[in-house]
């Protein structure tokens, strides 16, 4: 049984644009999807279906079995623009999270795990008294990240995250990702981008979704002992291949709608 299932799923909004078409894709446990295409493609509507803040027009999507019907506590979310909560502090709005995970736990030793959490995405226990307005951007992503950490989420959605950020910033956080998510700690993931190497560099499957009304134009593996790494992604052969294949679909997916 597949870990994802995401079945013949179309998606249009009540004007009757549609954005997705009969959608179909596999995912194993493990495996980090990166979906790539121009803006206004679908990619982000394909993540909010996966998990369950949008249904689907036709179709059905599984998660582990079970048909998505709403939002679930079991799929982590991280959003572009952080979703936290301006008014609570970062450390109250990860404690939030922890509490509709485990209503029943001691609040005492729920703020521990949050300050495990702040650590593990490099933040220091001070930042937990924080207010959003008082960190930046990518101090406030981490705080996002950690907040979909902490509830322990086999599933993690990540829409455009680092989008917003700098290049330095946003290369820490690329890695810190990566990290996190190796090993024993590894997660589900799909990764929604428009950034061909960021997808290289994280990813394990890249599909590429054309304009809409969307459907999955191509996809490729990345094999797990021969990963592209910052040091050699623009220097080898095989990876710059690789890059300028998906640039290349991309591109004349753009020059056919405009035709």
């Amino acid at each position: 049984m597949n870990y994802v299932a995401i079945n013949n799923v179309s998606f249009a909004y009540e004007e009757g644009k549609t954005i997705l078409d009969n959608i179909d894709l596999r995912v194993e446990k493990g495996e980090f999807i990166c979906i790539l295409g121009q803006s206004g493609c679908g990619k982000s509507t394909l993540l909010r279906l996966i998990a369950g803040l949008e249904m689907p027009t036709s179709g059905t999507v599984f998660v582990d079995g079970e048909e998505v019907k709403g939002a679930s506590l079991d799929r982590g979310v991280v959003f572009q623009d952080y979703g936290l909560f301006p008014w609570m502090t970062a450390g109250k709005n990860i404690l939030l999270a922890l509490e509709q995970k485990y209503p029943k736990r001691r609040k005492s030793e729920l703020k521990n795990i949050v300050y495990e959490k702040l650590g593990e995405v490099g933040l220091d226990r001070s930042v937990y008294s924080k207010y959003p307005r008082e960190l930046s951007g990518g101090m406030q992503q981490r705080c996002a990240i950690a907040q979909a950490l902490s509830i322990e989420s086999p599933l993690l959605l990540m829409d455009e995250p680092f989008g917003a950020l700098d290049a330095v910033t946003r290369a820490a956080l690329q890695d810190m990702i990566r990290n996190l998510l190796e090993g024993e700690n590894r997660k589900t993931v799909f990764f929604v981008t428009h950034d061909v190497d960021e997808a290289l560099l994280l990813g394990s499957r890249i599909i590429v979704l054309g304009q809409s009304p969307s459907r999955i134009i191509y996809t490729c593996e990345i094999d797990k002992d021969n990963r592209p790494t910052r040091e050699n992604q623009f220097t080898n052969p095989e990876f710059l291949k690789m890059r300028n294949e998906l640039i290349g679909y991309i591109n004349r997916d753009v020059a056919e709608k405009l035709k």
